[in-house]
């Protein structure tokens, strides 16, 4: 992967028209922009010659949800919209519109310049994710990172949805309703867990871990062995089973008059056995369905949050991780595996073994997450933003709630799904039909803690709460 940090970026949008955006001091935006080997085609740029600079351009992102560009927040940014012919002919003056639109996080100015095109300047303040820029009317979205120059935003990201991940798979295993591991589809629950059982997926299961598991897996399989036996004629070279034992292995046998009259008995055919190693195992078979099933998750994120042109978080994760499954699953190891008939949870092999035991638990991690409802999710992982303020305003109550619980405190569940006050519980277990967790940005819920020393103490936390 390279990165190209850069002072000008000048993109085709159709129809000969372009996008130019710049650092917002920059005094000369068209001098000296070039292609670029590392940049999509058509695409002119201007490196940075003095660090930093206020774009950078990632080629061939590592991690699958980061956008090729990045911009900075807070930074103030110049663009111009105009046609490569320099001047408008026919042409109405297209309009420019942004994910992140006009508003208390964004500054945002737009100018007329006539047959000069549109010009203008935008800055963003306190929102750190993805966004896009396009045409109003055109197909064309330019996505891109709002990143902080003070953090390494992109491992903060990661590591505070894993953290993420592991409080909701630790609440699920203590608070949420008893196991059962299902081996049967059920479309309806799956379709509303979706995001949920992805974010299990992606957090303990990137591919640089997945080919690290197939290869331990394909390295210490153990085969099986087949046995088999074929009927073939008499003229063929016989096999060791019927020079041990002929009637056993003979068939049809007749008698046959020699040259001297007397009498010999030869078989029609003979019965040979042969056999072979095969990597058709119950683990095997096991580890093949889970590989398909995870595939499977990554297919439908696309389905239900890639629109052909959507480039969102969920959906450059789902793509990635999906390209390297289906990487492993036309391996020729799996040519001889079969289908699944029951699931093998207590074979050793599975449990125990490198690479088996680790599928073995992401795939009871995802199947955790296929209880979870946590519709929250959707406001910072809905395949088209990552709204990293939000998702650390969810990590910051996991955090809390666990301190407190560290302190002396125990979480008190509750059999009914509204408070006293008309405010949901965190968490909301549906008896047995799933689980749900209530942290949505703009909407209350509330986690009452009794107090072990003194249960008469209560704390009633309240996340979003306003008070009268």
């Amino acid at each position: 992967m390279a990165i190209i940090d850069l002072e000008v970026i000048d993109i085709p949008v159709g129809n000969s028209i372009r996008l130019l955006i710049t650092a917002g001091d920059e005094s000369s935006p068209f001098a000296n922009l070039q292609r670029h080997a590392c940049l999509p085609v058509e695409w002119k740029a201007r490196a940075s010659n003095r660090g930093p600079g206020p774009l950078r351009y990632y080629s061939y992102p590592d991690d699958g949800g980061k956008q090729s560009l990045s911009l900075y927040e807070g930074t103030s940014y110049f663009w111009k919209i105009y046609s490569e012919t320099g001047h408008w002919v026919d042409i109405p003056l297209p309009r420019l519109i942004s994910s992140i639109g006009q508003g208390s996080q964004c500054r945002w100015s737009e100018r007329d310049l006539g047959k000069e095109g549109k010009e203008g300047e935008f800055r963003v303040l306190n929102y750190l994710g993805t966004a896009w820029i396009g045409i109003d009317g055109a197909e064309f979205r330019l996505f891109f990172d709002l990143i902080s120059k003070k953090l390494d935003f992109f491992e903060e990201y990661r590591s505070i949805v894993e953290d993420i991940a592991l409080q909701c798979n630790q609440l699920l295993q203590e608070f949420g309703s008893p196991a059962t591991l299902r081996f049967e589809v059920d479309h309806e629950r799956d379709a509303i867990t979706l995001l949920e059982r992805f974010l299990f997926l992606k957090s303990v299961l990137s591919p640089e871990k997945l080919t690290r598991y197939f290869d331990a897996i394909r390295t210490f399989s153990r085969s099986r062995i087949e046995k088999h036996r074929k009927r073939i004629p008499l003229g063929y070279s016989p096999g060791y089973g019927f020079l041990r034992d002929p009637l056993k292995f003979g068939l049809g046998w007749r008698g046959l008059k020699d040259g001297s009259g007397g009498q010999r008995f030869l078989p029609e055919s003979i019965i040979e056995e042969y056999s072979n190693e095969t990597p058709d195992t119950p683990p095997n078979r096991f580890v093949k369905y889970a590989l398909n099933l995870f595939r499977q998750i990554c297919l439908d994120v696309l389905d239900s949050h890639g629109d052909g042109k959507s480039r969102g978080t969920a959906v450059l994760e789902a793509i990635e991780l999906k390209d390297v499954l289906e990487e492993v699953l036309q391996d020729g190891f799996w040519d001889e595996v079969g289908a699944m008939e029951n699931l093998p949870l207590g074979n050793p092999e599975l449990q125990m073994k490198v690479g088996y035991r680790e599928i073995l638990n992401i795939w009871l991690l995802v199947d955790l997450g296929s209880r979870l409802d946590w519709e929250g999710w959707g406001q910072v992982y809905d395949g088209n933003t990552r709204d990293v303020p939000t998702l650390y305003e969810y990590w910051l109550y996991f955090q809390l709630f666990s301190i407190l619980r560290e302190i002396g405190f125990d979480y008190v569940p509750m059999s009914h799904s509204m408070s006293a006050g008309g405010i949901p519980h965190f968490i909301d277990d549906k008896s047995g039909k799933g689980f749900t967790i209530n942290l949505k940005r703009g909407y209350p819920s509330v986690s009452v803690f009794r107090y072990r020393p003194d249960p008469s103490l209560r704390i009633h936390f309240y996340y979003c709460h306003r008070h009268p």
